[in-house]
């Protein structure tokens, strides 16, 4: 006799006490339900699926298998297939992609969009970031040199290349990593970019004409394509300390905005269980609002959500301990001239020295 299963996908399911137990509660009830289903399965029985997405307004989307809707039976299966996804990832402690998960069945999910709302769906009703899932949305940052991870090999005769998934638990001793195929050998420095563009046009120069870009041919760029993600600070936190002892430089626009990306980096903790930023030491550089090479057509006038968005920032500023301050005095005074004149300023190619 058929019986019916009722599997709930809601935070009220997770007791969790604080951050470091996250996994360790996902990962028993995930085992949990995912029994359940399969016992029922192989019984026969009817298994009813809850997902809790906004449990204040309520909301909440129920599958029910096996059904007389084809399409509420696949739905049913492809929520089956990530949870089962989420379970094996979070088992091996391994990071992987939304388009990764898409690739590893194609034929069942159909679409990107498909696995990008029902892990969507999964992460809110946990209400939990889908990186506390071991998934991450995409690798958005991009990185140009020579260096090897582990087995995973960049090189500049590929141009840029996207920055590799490791683990945002990892840390330096969980990879092997390798510059310029020298275990001893370390670069000059490690260049951090706010904009894919400027990357593309460093690489450009430097294939039509090396004598202009001599100075970044023992270096590593890397940008995340406007704010970073969590991926790309832990890939960076770890490349500064591999290579403690060069010099770290982020070039950003010379507005608020530039300024809020490279606090992403210098200033802001790189996730929630840590206190600590990307990296502390860089060296602000970039566009500057007034400079030699400046012309009055480079300039672009500020608007009214420029104008409240650095006054709420330089509010926010003095919050900071007077050694961070110290650190971005160069940057503070800049954001200051944006204000006082009415202006702001696009990095270009020819900021970069």
């Amino acid at each position: 006799m058929t019986s019916n299963r009722i599997v709930i996908i809601s935070q009220d399911c997770l007791n969790i006490v604080n951050d470091n137990h996250i996994q360790n509660e996902l990962l028993e009830y995930l085992s949990k339900i995912l029994n359940i289903i399969e016992n029922g399965l192989k019984n026969g029985d009817y298994i009813q699926l809850e997902l809790h997405i906004n449990p204040i307004l309520k909301r909440k989307s129920v599958l029910t298998f096996p059904n007389l809707k084809e399409n509420i039976n696949w739905k049913f299966t492809v929520y089956l297939r990530l949870l089962k996804f989420i379970h094996t990832q979070i088992i091996k402690g391994e990071i992987i992609s939304k388009r990764q998960l898409y690739y590893a069945d194609v034929k069942l999910f159909k679409k990107q969009t498909i696995v990008d709302e029902c892990l969507d769906n999964i992460a809110l009703s946990f209400n939990l970031s889908i990186e506390k899932l071991n998934i991450i949305a995409s690798q958005k940052g991009l990185i140009y040199g020579e260096l090897s991870i582990d087995n995973y090999k960049i090189s500049k005769s590929i141009g840029s290349t996207l920055i590799p998934v490791i683990n945002l638990s990892s840390s330096l001793s969980d990879s092997k990593i390798i510059f310029n195929n020298n275990e001893n050998s370390s670069p000059d420095s490690i260049i951090i970019l706010e904009k894919d563009a400027i990357l593309s046009g460093l690489i450009n120069i430097e294939k039509s004409n090396k004598h202009l870009t001599q100075k970044f041919n023992n270096s590593i760029l890397i940008t995340a394509r406007g704010y970073p993600d969590r991926l790309t600070k832990h890939f960076i936190n770890i490349l500064t300390i591999k290579f403690n002892k060069c010099k770290i430089y982020g070039y950003f626009d010379s507005d608020v905005y530039g300024f809020m990306i490279a606090l992403e980096y210098s200033s802001k903790p790189m996730n929630n269980n840590t206190s600590l930023p990307c990296v502390s030491n860089m060296i602000i550089k970039g566009a500057k609002l007034f400079d030699n090479n400046v012309k009055y057509s480079d300039l672009i006038p500020l608007n009214d959500k420029d104008i409240s968005t650095s006054m709420s920032l330089l509010n926010r500023l003095k919050t900071y301990d007077d050694t961070t301050l110290d650190s971005l005095n160069s940057s503070i005074k800049n954001l200051q001239r944006s204000l006082y004149f009415g202006f702001k300023r696009e990095l270009k190619i020819v900021d970069i020295n």
